[in-house]
């Protein structure tokens, strides 16, 4: 299992950090900000301090969350900007804000609520897809989190999303707006259409050069060439640099010594259990009667220990575990109530506890494994001390070469020869650069922050090396301008084909629409009920809004705007260089049979808009009634 984590570690890590970013705001930063205390604050929401150093973490935290989503090509600097760093303080504000409304409303999270929030996350469930607590304790501790803090942080948002989920669910869209809505996206139309084509116009178009070089000068502006660079750059990474050996024993065991904490582990337990669930307030005759069903339960458990799973599947009243037969996998003190935790780990592996009295009513606990805390020995995790050692000297090394790298390109910027040869890279070459990155770009110099670089007067005036700077982890690039192109209106002579293709297109598009108003006419004036001889519309065809049967979007518009009382009717749109459509409107029909089952899906829907909109509303309505000083 641990090998499983190690070769997917960063995908594990990038899962953890979208699972900690709640759709509404960052959270989990509050325990950082009051272990940095209020010096230095960015802003005091409802007497509560928000540090820069905070600040700091949540912008931080941001930048990860887009590498987590965008992968290793995004280039980071794009985010590390002062407007992010305000969008990273303004999510802190308004989280702090939310946690202060649902103090005030009196919200409260229970052990066992966080406990199924954190034992649903997928990134910690193994092979067997069930939670598994060592690669939960061991992504965490790569993250720098223990449990004790990752569950504070999964309290917190779930009392903000439990306000949250109060208001979306006390929304509901009108049943007028709803009908209105489905009987417009339901009702169909039968249409007959046919397109005039402009390329059947394109053969007898012959533009002599008096049309072209007027046409020219009407439209200079569309032959214009951008401004573009030719350019050279080297690019040095990290994954190519190899560290200097492997590591001897005693050099390994000292890096083992040095990183111990990371090898860490608390106690846990694995147990089953059998819930006897009683209510809240329920009075002593009920509380004396789940516990009497309980030590029932716990004397046949004991007389037939195998029949645990069945007995569990027959009587848990625990949603979580019952289908498992009452397993709860492995877990740590903390992520159990406090006398579901202790009865549990005063058990040895093999052993029942007595009947455990919670807030959730009676458990029957059978403790079937173990695992005592301390640190994982050496000879355990020589594999990954080994793959960790290795990691670090690469990153050592690159980090001193790199530093190396922006010094020479620094100080010998009129060439990346220099550069290059020492550390054994290879010039490449672009031309025809342009100040922004092209659709489907990739590589260096597909990055805004290189590309505007590059276009600085410093750079296009005095021909010097762009300042080394990373596009991605560990990709570290600089770059020249070996020829700079500005921006030109090019001479007629130059764009002549261009020109005729242009002008040839467009008049094409005018033709077939000038004959698609002049049919449309005719149609408009003869008898609405037939089609005239000659004309050709093609079979009828029911579409509605969403299934448009391939016509447009322009195209199903008018459809539509025809009143049904007019029809049968014409109607024609000019789609430019697409030609002219022609369409009748044959019937106007309602809703099919059956569609009235699809009218509950439009009310989910809107429903979720509705509550949707009225959380933003909260959200804003709680902004404004909170004491906030930003600094």
């Amino acid at each position: 299992m641990f090998d499983s984590v190690r070769k997917h570690q960063r995908l594990m890590l990038a899962v953890v950090l979208l699972l900690i970013f709640p759709a509404f705001v960052f959270f989990g930063l509050t325990g950082y900000d009051q272990m940095m205390g209020g010096r230095d604050d960015a802003a005091v929401v409802a007497g509560t301090r928000i540090s820069r150093a905070s600040v700091d973490e949540a912008h931080r935290q941001q930048i990860e969350r887009m590498r987590a989503m965008l992968g290793d090509q995004i280039d980071v600097r794009l985010f590390d900007t002062p407007q992010a760093r305000a969008q990273a303080l303004e999510s802190l504000v308004t989280q702090q804000a939310l946690l202060a409304d649902a103090a005030r409303r009196h919200v409260t999270v229970t052990p066992a609520q966080v406990q199924k929030v954190v034992m649903a996350m997928q990134a910690f469930h193994g092979p067997d897809g069930r939670f598994n607590f060592d690669q939960y304790q061991l992504i965490l501790s790569q993250n720098g989190r223990t449990p004790r803090m990752f569950e504070a942080e999964v309290a917190q948002d779930l009392r903000i999303q439990t306000v949250a989920t109060v208001v979306e669910a006390s929304a509901f869209a009108p049943k007028t707006v709803v009908d209105r809505v489905f009987q417009a996206q339901e009702s169909r139309r039968v249409v007959r259409s046919l397109t005039i084509d402009p390329k059947d116009f394109e053969s007898g178009l012959k533009p002599d050069d008096e049309q072209l070089r007027k046409f020219y000068d009407a439209h200079s502006e569309r032959f214009r060439l951008p401004e573009s660079a030719d350019v050279e750059y080297v690019v040095l990474e990290r994954e190519k640099l190899t560290p200097d050996g492997q590591p001897g024993e005693d050099e390994l065991k000292a890096f083992y010594e040095q990183n111990k904490a990371r090898y860490s582990r608390e106690p846990s337990r694995r147990a089953s259990h059998i819930l006897i669930a009683v209510e809240a307030g329920a009075d002593a005759a009920t509380r004396a009667s789940a516990r009497q069903e309980a030590e029932k339960l716990l004397e046949q458990a004991r007389a037939n220990p195998q029949g645990f799973a069945d007995l569990a599947k027959a009587h848990s009243k625990d949603p979580g575990s019952a289908e498992q037969g009452g397993d709860l996998g492995f877990f740590d003190r903390e992520m159990m109530v406090k006398p579901f935790a202790d009865a549990a780990f005063a058990a040895k592996p093999g052993e029942f506890t007595p009947v455990v009295e919670s807030e959730f009513g009676f458990h029957v606990i059978q403790v079937t494994d173990g695992k005592e805390g301390g640190v994982t020995p050496f000879a355990e995790v020589r594999d990954e001390l080994v793959a960790n050692w290795n990691e670090q000297q690469a990153a050592r090394r690159y980090s001193e070469v790199a530093e190396q790298f922006r010094n020479l390109v620094y100080e010998q910027s009129d060439t990346l020869s220099t550069a290059a040869e020492k550390f054994g890279l290879t010039i490449r070459k672009a031309d025809a650069v342009g100040r922004t990155p092209q659709p489907g770009a990739t590589g260096p110099l597909a990055h805004a922050r290189v590309l505007e670089a590059l276009f600085s007067d410093d750079t296009l005036r005095g021909g010097r090396n762009i300042d080394a700077m990373e596009t991605a982890p560990g990709v570290l690039v600089s770059a020249r301008v070996v020829k700079h192109n500005p921006s030109r209106t090019p001479a007629f002579e130059e764009v002549q084909e261009r020109i005729r293709a242009q002008w040839a297109l467009e008049e094409a598009a005018r033709l077939a629409r000038e004959k698609g108003e002049a049919e449309l006419a005719r149609l408009k004036a003869a008898d609405a009920a037939t089609v005239p001889d000659g004309l050709d519309p093609g079979p009828p065809t029911t579409v509605t809004r969403a299934e448009t049967a391939g016509l447009g979007p322009q195209v199903i518009r008018a459809v539509f705007e025809i009143p049904p009382a007019s029809l049968p009717a014409w109607a024609g749109v000019d789609l430019g260089v697409d030609g002219y459509h022609l369409v009748r409107v044959e019937k106007a029909e309602g809703p099919p049979d059956g569609s009235e089952q699809r009218r509950d899906s439009y009310a989910t829907q809107y429903d979720r808009v509705v509550g949707q909109t009225s959380a933003g509303i909260w959200v804003q309505d709680v902004l404004g009634r909170t004491s906030i000083e930003r600094k």
